[in-house]
């Protein structure tokens, strides 16, 4: 009996000692590790405004770890509005393997993105790329810019990791419109009104990580320029100017801190009658304009300084007798003379109507295309070469028009 109960006794100690055991096992933590800190790409496109790509690429480095979520942080300026779950992915190295993202978190104000991902429980040594696309860059060229990004597994601690970069200017130009004086009679002061039209990638900002976007506007020569105008005597899309350059003749504004213009609108740049621009003499002007973030020069059209515009055309003959000609011969040559008189640049064109197929009209000569201003003669000659098909016995009249425009 007794060696009996020593038996059953020793099973239960070891009935319990085996379940203290397991319970132990079960309570052992799971190994401490991290992800390898992040290695971020620069941005698909170095171009200001451009709309970009971002990457971070890491690797698992403990068994069965799990990347949970990704965080990334852009600088000021950059616009992340267009990013959403159809712009981001997630794919394992080698193979590109997809991997689905389960949630994006867009913060414009912070200009943060979170991406939560579905990662598989993996062997350690898993390369992953994180890809945040529909970014838009910052509007000013130049360096200063980064970007953070935070990784966080369900090991600790979380990879950290910041890219800088450099941004550069677009090459296109703004479109000028019409300028507006307040005045356009010679060598007196007057006030300057300048539309303006963005590009698609023109978005401009007084406040980017690489300093304000800028606008510079290059007047004529004759213009007279004041060395060290008065602040606030320029606006830009009603916003003084935060500050005024001038060189020569050409003025550098930048815009307000809170100011941002988008990519595609039109704005006035205005100088007031306190800037003390004077026009120069009579004629027609034209001035340029461009940005930092759009480097290409925009002409805008002639303005007037000096008198009302004028445009006056007149031919030495209204009509012009070719008499009796025989099919398949050609006349002899007309003189016409068309003279025109206008302050600016014009464009004189001609069209033919009537029968001048029948007649076989044909015109050459000086009195078409782009013409210079002021006051000149332009010389046609007129010749027909009748075809046999023509009815003889049939009148023939044709008509040519002249138009100017300026």
């Amino acid at each position: 009996m007794g060696t009996a109960r020593t038996a059953g006794g020793e099973a239960r100690r070891l009935a319990a000692l085996t379940l203290v055991f397991a319970l132990v096992a079960a309570l052992l933590p799971a190994s401490a590790g991290a992800v390898t800190t992040p290695v971020v790409d620069p941005p698909t496109s170095l171009l200001a405004n451009a709309t970009a790509t971002y990457t971070a690429h890491a690797t698992t480095t403990e068994d069965r770890e799990r990347v949970r979520r990704v965080t990334f942080t852009f600088p000021a300026n950059t616009d992340v509005s267009g990013v959403s779950a159809a712009t981001v992915t997630v794919f394992e190295q080698p193979g590109n393997i997809a991997y689905a993202v389960t949630q994006v978190n867009v913060n414009a104000l912070l200009r943060t993105v979170e991406v939560r991902i579905t990662f598989p429980r993996a062997n350690k040594g898993k390369a992953f790329d994180v890809n945040v696309g529909g970014v838009v860059n910052g509007s000013q060229p130049g360096a200063g810019y980064h970007y953070d990004v935070v990784m966080r597994s369900d090991a600790t601690p979380d990879g950290v990791a910041s890219r800088t970069y450099a941004l550069t200017a677009n090459t296109s130009a703004v479109v000028v419109g019409a300028v507006a004086l307040g005045s356009n009679q010679p060598a007196v002061a007057s006030a300057y009104t300048i539309p303006v039209t963005l590009g698609a990638q023109g978005r401009l900002s007084g406040t980017t990580d690489a300093g304000a976007n800028t606008i510079v506007v290059t007047f004529p020569a004759g213009t007279t320029v004041p060395v060290a105008p008065p602040a606030g005597s320029v606006t830009i899309g009603g916003v003084a100017a935060r500050t005024i350059a001038v060189a020569g003749r050409q003025v550098t504004l930048t815009l307000a801190a809170a100011q941002t213009i988008a990519g595609g609108s039109t704005f006035d740049v205005a100088f007031g009658a306190t800037f003390g621009l004077r026009n120069p003499a009579a004629g027609t002007y034209t001035l340029t304009a461009s940005t930092s973030a759009e480097t290409g020069t925009g002409t805008s059209p002639g303005y007037l300084i000096g008198s009302v515009p004028y445009l006056t055309m007149t031919i030495d003959a209204t009509s012009v007798d070719f008499g009796a000609v025989d099919p398949g011969v050609t006349s002899t040559p007309r003189a016409v003379n068309v003279t025109v008189d206008s302050s600016a640049a014009f464009t004189i064109t001609r069209a033919l109507s009537g029968d001048f197929s029948l007649l076989g009209l044909v015109v050459t000569g000086a009195a078409s295309g782009a013409k210079p201003a002021g006051l000149a003669a332009y010389a046609d000659s007129y010749s027909i070469t009748p075809p046999w098909t023509t009815d003889p016995d049939v009148p023939l009249l044709a008509q040519v028009q002249y138009t100017a425009v300026q």
